[in-house]
């Protein structure tokens, strides 16, 4: 071996270089490069994609949580119409229970003159029955 050869070989910078340049297009490192970059590209837009799903979401919950603050405040205020309507059919019901209640004190309250007659019948038949013994 000559001294020419020995030379280049110990003073190697540790980076291929050609003389056209195209050598590093065909290097292992730009192959290595070009993953890591379609890699970095690809985990960008699936972070944006998911990003921006996640935030539509939480915008649709928010909007939501909005709707339905309001209804409950409504229904905390002035109520619901199950109550409404609920509280019209209880009314109703309670005054048709009350109109068949004052009906039932009314014939309770004729038991007693009832009884009053009934005992009288009772005891004029005990006398007509004795008179005709006799």
């Amino acid at each position: 071996m000559d001294n020419e050869s020995q030379g280049k070989h110990g003073q190697w910078s540790g980076v291929r270089s050609s003389v056209n340049g195209s050598g590093f297009l065909k290097s292992n490192l730009f192959v290595f490069l070009l993953g890591q970059f379609f890699m970095f590209a690809f985990w960008i837009i699936t972070f944006a994609v998911t990003y921006g799903q996640n935030t539509e979401k939480n915008l649709q919950m928010s909007a939501w949580v909005g709707r339905l603050d309001s209804t409950v405040k409504r229904m905390d205020d002035s109520g619901t119409n199950f109550s409404h309507y609920g509280l019209a059919a209880d009314q109703t019901r309670l005054t048709a229970d009350e109109i068949r209640i004052h009906e039932t004190e009314e014939q309770v309250k004729q038991i007693p003159v009832l009884i009053e007659k009934v005992s009288r019948v009772d005891e004029n038949v005990k006398q007509l029955l004795q008179q005709q013994r006799k």
